[in-house]
């Protein structure tokens, strides 16, 4: 208080410019139809899309096993079922790694992957 009773007031005045963050959204007709839609999706996710009938035998077998154990590992000389695979997976012209691939096979979703490694 000051010193005739009343209550003293400060008062700071500053100026600032703020910039504020804009966003647009923006939408672009892809499709006129959900099976149209699937199409589009996956033409620009999806690396190979293969069907269990369409593989031999040996090479769905070699497939189905990498499926449920995580993993598949041969040496060379490969088996001609695990080639076959490799070339319907477009990996066969592979020398060292190919990664963050999508398969949808038996309508199901898998992210596959190819290392080779230099024998020791």
């Amino acid at each position: 208080m000051t010193a005739d009773g009343a209550w003293a007031y400060r008062v700071d005045v500053t100026t600032e410019r703020l910039l504020e963050t804009a966003h647009t959204a923006l939408a672009v007709a892809v499709a006129d139809s959900r099976e149209r839609f699937r199409d589009v999706v996956f033409g620009s996710r999806i690396d190979v899309e293969l069907e269990a009938d369409a593989l031999a035998p040996e090479t769905r077998d070699v497939l189905e096993r990498a499926i449920a154990r995580g993993s598949y590992v041969e040496q060379t000389p490969l088996s001609e079922s695990y080639d076959a695979l490799l070339r319907a997976l477009g990996l066969g012209a592979v020398d060292r790694l190919s990664n963050d691939n999508l398969l949808w096979y038996d309508g199901g979703l898998y992210r596959y992957a190819l290392y080779v490694s230099e024998g020791s």
